[in-house]
């Protein structure tokens, strides 16, 4: 199982070139909150942040995931080269510049879209990478990835670092100060996802290497003062990875993603050991597994292992009940011989039962349809709505769909196109008001809600080499319903319902990159 390269793929990824896509590991992130809608225009706000590149070099500033907490903050942690600038013309403009070939930062948004602050953290000569962010109700945000320098100290500021390579967990205050930070493994790992449950633990998946090198699907738990209280690992031979992971009401841990040349053993030596196979060719199969509160393995599930037969768990939602929701890609069956069984072409959503068996699954159904789409994010609401986001189809674009409790299609609709250039991809965070925030990278030009009264077009100054953060919070449960500048690719159906979660429900997000045209519109802003 191959690792993430920086910038194109990661927890809370989805890359558009042009009309084709792919995605590695996404989350969608629920999380309670208090705004409400005050109009019924879909979009409400959209920015950018970055900066244009120097003459002769290269600007890349990525966002990898997005977080909200309780008040209707946005968080948004990433990284970038160089220098960045945060906030142009605000009272907290920054500007960062990086101590690293690649340093990673944490920025926060207030909920009418201003910069609050921004962070960064760096060391040594190398790279280092961002992709999960999880935020607790009270402002407190997590981050997690891998510092891949050889030498020399990361500094989160606040007194905080790490030496050496490796993954890791840092937690930041309301204020934006670094509280602690902790290594979870060392070189040769990967973090891809995080969550915190109600009481501030944090759960991180990805992978981490055995005696012989192979890459073992992860899971570890930290304590509210970033202690590692246990790490549980799938053994065998092969090569796997965690791209998803969630949290329920008693502290259990859902992780999903995508392993294969092998079996993987979850559980080993308890009774509940469960061998996973992928064995019958070279493609991976999706998996999911659940671990309770102490670390013991409860239950894991896969998709088909056939021929030809492929699936990848992009991210994971779970309400204080044990029933979960994925999003995926592959064209595979999940549920093999259950009464659920479902066949899965392209991206999809599955829902599985607190005893791990499928409830329902179906493919997604992208607005104006195509083939090709990708899913990287979905949330599952108390109600029981489940609202998935994903790119591709004949739109070229950012899109969100929602189900009802029984995986029916509610409303499918865009959110942004990509106009032209080298790259659009992105994740969400809803809020308990129901309200997206949306963060991402893109290169080129990428127009928010078009056809629309807020349409909003970015664009970046120099396609090949000039990568810029977006971050946009749209009303998705408006009923507002906006085309995509042609005929069939406008969003269908109607919004409805509250997105709810528990307010410890956090979850991982990706990130799209855009930036305005003009200098002195680096933050376009659309009011309601």
């Amino acid at each position: 199982m191959e690792k993430v390269p920086p910038f194109r793929t990661g927890s809370g990824s989805v890359f558009v070139r042009n009309t084709r896509a792919w995605t590695l590991g996404a989350a969608l992130l629920v999380a309670a909150g208090s705004r409400t809608p005050a109009s019924a225009q879909f979009l409400e706000w959209v920015r950018q942040d970055g900066g244009p590149i120097v003459v002769g070099g290269q600007s890349v500033e990525g966002a990898e995931a997005v977080g909200v907490d309780a008040a209707g903050n946005t968080f948004v942690t990433g990284t970038f080269v160089g220098q960045a600038t945060f906030g142009v013309g605000e009272p907290a403009e920054t500007v960062l510049t990086s101590v690293s070939n690649q340093d990673v930062y944490v920025a926060k948004y207030d909920p009418g879209g201003a910069l609050v602050w921004v962070r960064s953290a760096g060391g040594g000569g190398s790279q280092n990478f961002a992709f999960g962010i999880a935020v607790a109700p009270n402002g407190d945000s997590y981050v997690t990835g891998w510092l891949n320098q050889f030498a020399g100290t990361t500094d989160f500021g606040g007194g905080v670092t790490l030496s050496g390579p490796g993954t890791f967990v840092v937690k930041y205050d309301d204020g934006g100060t670094a509280q602690w930070a902790t290594a979870l493994a060392p070189t040769g790992s990967t973090a891809f996802a995080i969550a915190v449950d109600g009481v501030g633990n944090s759960f991180v998946t990805g992978s981490s290497q055995d005696a012989i090198g192979l890459s073992l699907i992860t899971v570890w738990k930290l304590s509210p003062a970033g202690g590692v209280q246990w790490a549980r690992q799938a053994v065998g031979v092969y090569s796997g990875q965690g791209y998803g992971v969630s949290a329920d009401g008693s502290g259990g841990a859902y992780l999903t993603g995508a392993f294969e040349g092998g079996s993987a053993t979850f559980g080993p030596g308890e009774a509940t050991e469960t061998t996973l196979t992928a064995v019958a060719d070279g493609l991976a199969k999706l998996f999911v597994a659940k671990y309770d509160a102490a670390g013991g393995f409860v239950w894991a599930r896969q998709s088909a292992d056939v021929a030809a037969a492929y699936g990848r768990g992009t991210a994971i939602a779970t309400d204080d009940l044990g029933n979960s929701v994925i999003s995926g890609v592959g064209t595979t069956t999940l549920g093999l011989g259950e009464p659920n069984e479902t066949a899965v072409t392209g991206a999809f959503a599955a829902s599985f039962d607190p005893l791990g068996y499928i409830a329902w699954a179906r493919s997604v159904s992208p607005p104006g349809g195509g083939i090709n789409p990708w899913a990287f994010g979905v949330a599952h609401s108390l109600r029981g709505a489940t609202y998935l986001t994903g790119t591709g189809g004949a739109c070229s674009c950012l899109f969100m769909e929602r189900y009802d409790r029984a995986g029916g299609l509610t409303w499918s609709r865009p959110l942004a196109r990509l106009n032209g250039g080298l790259e659009l991809r992105g994740t969400v965070a809803i809020d308990d008001a129901g309200r997206a925030s949306v963060a991402g990278t893109f290169s080129g030009s990428v127009t928010f809600v078009p056809g629309e009264p807020n349409e909003t077009t970015l664009t970046t100054t120099d396609i090949p080499h000039d990568f810029d953060v977006f971050v946009a919070t749209f009303n998705p449960d408006t009923g507002v319903f906006g085309g995509l500048g042609g005929p069939g690719l406008g969003g269908t159906g109607s919004g409805g319902g509250t997105i709810g979660p528990n307010a410890h429900r956090p979850g991982v997000g990706g990130a799209v990159r855009e930036r305005p045209s003009a200098p002195a519109a680096q933050r376009a802003v659309v009011r309601r």
